[in-house]
């Protein structure tokens, strides 16, 4: 499949000043959005959003810097690792109370980190009292740190989600020898300055993308109907993205 990565870019662009629309217009005007798990779905989808914003430009001109595909490898790991949070919390959409412990599990991974590192029992003391929701009275309600496979694992009830959480784990994983280095790490910073290996970097690139967008506009769903205009002409714009020569990528 030969991409036109100006082309892909552009159509990104597009598609995240349009997202950046509907957040603005009917995410924050929502009532429910400073709740849970309402306020963890806007959190992570604003990130998505503000990643794939910048993989547009860098996209758009990675035929001339190909070193740019480094940093789209980096970006769109947590773009991936987003996914799979996004995607653990939303199969269980219709338990709040399950879905707010998610919620909780995940976002407990500062507040483990910053009370172990208290120096003082004033100051886990004071941990406590201030994130009461986290802790069973002196104890951490759970101290286990949740893994993105754990996480994929859990997503059980819906199967259309699994298989992209599915698909988001395999991208995280090659993305992660660049994150982590190893024995593959050199060759993937280097096989895209070849022209085979650049190919291959901007198809998994345009993959990886496409993967958050589906995902994105599945969990915009709960602030938007899908006939919504707003929605149609993301949808559009999503479909011009995510289609080449008019087949799937």
């Amino acid at each position: 499949m030969t991409i036109n990565s100006e082309l892909k870019g552009r159509q990104l662009l597009l598609y995240t000043k349009k997202l950046h629309e509907i957040i603005d217009a009917c995410v924050w005007e929502s009532e429910n959005y400073v709740l849970e798990p309402f306020r963890f779905y806007d959190t992570i989808i604003y990130k998505i959003s503000s990643l794939l914003d910048t993989a547009g430009l860098l996209i758009f001109n990675i035929d001339n810097k190909p070193h740019y595909i480094d940093t789209l490898y980096l970006s769109l790991r947590t773009c991936m690792l987003d996914n799979i949070c996004l995607l653990h919390v939303f199969d269980v959409h219709e338990d709040l109370d399950e879905a707010k412990n998610r919620v909780l599990k995940i976002m407990s991974d500062h507040v483990k980190a910053f009370y172990k590192s208290a120096n003082t029992k004033e100051e886990r003391a004071d941990v406590r009292m201030r994130l009461p929701e986290f802790f069973n009275g002196d104890s951490l309600i759970d101290n286990k740190s949740i893994t993105a496979n754990y996480m994929k694992n859990k997503i059980q009830n819906y199967p259309s989600l699994k298989r992209e959480a599915d698909h988001s784990f395999y991208l995280y994983t090659i993305f992660s020898k660049i994150e982590h280095n190893g024995f593959f790490t050199r060759d993937m910073l280097h096989g895209h300055h070849l022209d085979e290996g650049r190919q291959k970097a901007k198809e998994l690139i345009i993959e990886a993308v496409g993967n958050s967008i589906v995902i994105v506009n599945t969990i915009l769903l709960v602030w938007i109907k899908d006939t919504d205009p707003k929605y149609v002409s993301l949808f559009n714009l999503a479909k011009d993205f995510l289609y080449v020569n008019d087949l799937r990528i």
